[in-house]
């Protein structure tokens, strides 16, 4: 674990025992946070302490759920891809979020998505190799409620 060089991103190796946020060393203020290194990360508690955060990646980890974005005001890019979450929830509109990746989850309707349709400034998003993405019509009704995206599924 450690801070790389002065481009203030917090990356983390394997954490044997971590399985939430609040359990990870307590990483410094930074602006880029890393954990997507097949941790068994649980629970996205704990990053709410760094409302700074821009980049956050906790890929290939064990997340079922997200939350704990409410203080995350500065957020732009969000990386859930390989995790097991179901459905994406927020109460908070992260009105900065332009990128969110959530590829290989385990997300079955648009309905439990219903939340990311008022990000306004959400331009990328991935939802691919989700039970979702094998129905038809799925890519126009999520083009159908989110109007900025510009790149949708890497395309």
């Amino acid at each position: 674990m450690g801070l790389k060089g002065d481009d203030h991103v917090y990356h983390s190796g394997y954490l044997d025992d971590a399985t939430h946020a609040s359990l990870l060393p307590r990483p410094p203020l930074t602006s880029e946070l890393c954990l997507a290194q097949h941790n068994r990360i649980k629970t996205m508690q704990g990053l709410e302490c760094n409302p700074s955060l821009r980049v956050i990646n906790l890929a290939n980890n064990c997340l079922s759920t997200v939350s704990c974005l409410q203080h995350l005001t500065s957020i732009t890019e969000l990386n859930l891809r390989r995790n097991k979450i179901s459905n994406f929830t927020c109460s908070t509109r992260l009105d900065s979020l332009q990128r969110l990746f959530l590829s290989d989850n385990s997300i079955l309707a648009i309905s439990t998505l219903s939340d990311l349709f008022a990000f306004t400034s959400l331009q990328e998003l991935t939802l691919d190799g989700n039970p979702l993405s094998s129905e038809g019509g799925y890519r126009m009704a999520v083009l159908d409620c989110i109007h900025s995206l510009k790149h949708f599924d890497l395309r």
